[in-house]
């Protein structure tokens, strides 16, 4: 990631943190695979349903599934939300 690109994206995240925290939201940005972010916020915050756009992709469903299989034995249940593609 460039430095400008870096750049973009972090005053982005901070813009739409500051929108949500307009409303009374707030915005969680972490790193790393997601099932192992995912599972980590699941049990720090005791979260019981993981809601997601649904993609089409092979590499996007393997993360979806590597997710859903991460948080099963937490009792978290995944729905996938189709939103819009070109497919």
């Amino acid at each position: 990631l460039g430095a400008h690109r870096a750049r973009f994206l972090a005053d982005s995240l901070a813009d739409l943190r500051a929108s949500l925290r307009a409303v009374g939201a707030d915005l969680v940005v972490r790193r790393g695979p997601p099932d192992r972010v995912l599972a980590a916020l699941a049990r720090e915050t005791g979260a019981g349903l993981c809601t997601y756009h649904a993609e089409c992709s092979p590499e996007e469903t393997d993360d979806e599934a590597a997710v859903e299989r991460a948080l099963a034995p937490l009792e978290v249940a995944c729905e996938g939300v189709w939103g819009h593609t070109l497919l």
